[in-house]
């Protein structure tokens, strides 16, 4: 809703397309692997039902800003910006800043980050929380009492509350730890020769860097598995 302000008929439909989108982001490519036998992905289909996926993605994205686009032309938002939802924001700054550079495309790839890494990330984060807790009870019971206690007889649990509850804060970043949505991050690329331990790394090498195995590395955690709720790490 903060995103376009209101429900649309494709909403459904654009859940499902964008799980489908982050699948395929993280499917085994190997292009990303052995550049030279990017053509592989061709024939395994990936390249297909990524375009597939993207077209689809397209114009999900194109038709909620023609949307917003009616909206304003129709004078339906109301002259308190502060009220505006992104789209609007958006076309409001490509509409009054002659300087902006700020294309159509430009706002897609902002939709499309808030859409699929900022709901994915999320949702997934809270599913592993919640498995950890289930897994743990003495911690779900501590963290329950920690919420009650913060938020007592109150509906609405706001940031005040949330800044309150220390114990919870560390669960929840103990359960990022162990279970990273991105575990292989996004792909770097070095521009430059370097030399890293007994490795020459060339330029325009694509670098995968795998931070699940960085939190778990048994050389600084003690107990690299296990859910830990203080935030303490072994000197290295």
């Amino acid at each position: 809703m903060c995103i376009i302000g209101k429900k649309t008929k494709e909403d459904r439909n654009f859940g499902d397309l964008s799980k489908r989108f982050v699948k395929l982001l993280t499917a085994f490519s190997f292009g990303d692997l052995f550049p030279h036998l990017g053509w592989l992905d061709v024939l395994t289909g990936l390249i297909g039902r990524l375009k597939a996926t993207s077209n689809e993605l397209d114009a999900f994205l194109e038709s909620v800003i023609e949307m917003q686009i009616k909206s304003l032309e129709n004078n339906m938002v109301e002259e308190d910006h502060n009220r505006e939802d992104i789209v609007q924001s958006l076309l409001h700054l490509v509409q009054t800043d002659q300087n902006t550079r700020l294309t159509r495309d430009n706002i897609k790839a902002i939709l499309l980050d808030m859409f699929v890494a900022g709901t994915e990330t999320s949702s997934t984060a809270m599913e592993r929380v919640m498995a950890e807790l289930l897994r743990n009870p003495r911690v779900m019971k501590k963290a329950q009492e920690e919420v009650r206690r913060a938020v007592n007889v109150k509906q609405v649990v706001n940031e005040d509350d949330i800044s309150r509850m220390e114990y919870l804060n560390y669960v929840v970043k103990e359960a990022l730890r162990l279970h990273p949505p991105g575990p292989l991050m996004v792909p770097r690329e070095t521009c430059a020769r370097i030399k890293l331990q007994d490795y020459d790394i060339l330029p325009g090498t694509r670098v995968l860097i795998n931070v699940w195995a960085i939190q778990i590395d048994p050389e600084v955690w003690e107990n690299p598995e296990d859910l830990r709720t203080t935030p303490l790490i072994t000197e290295v």
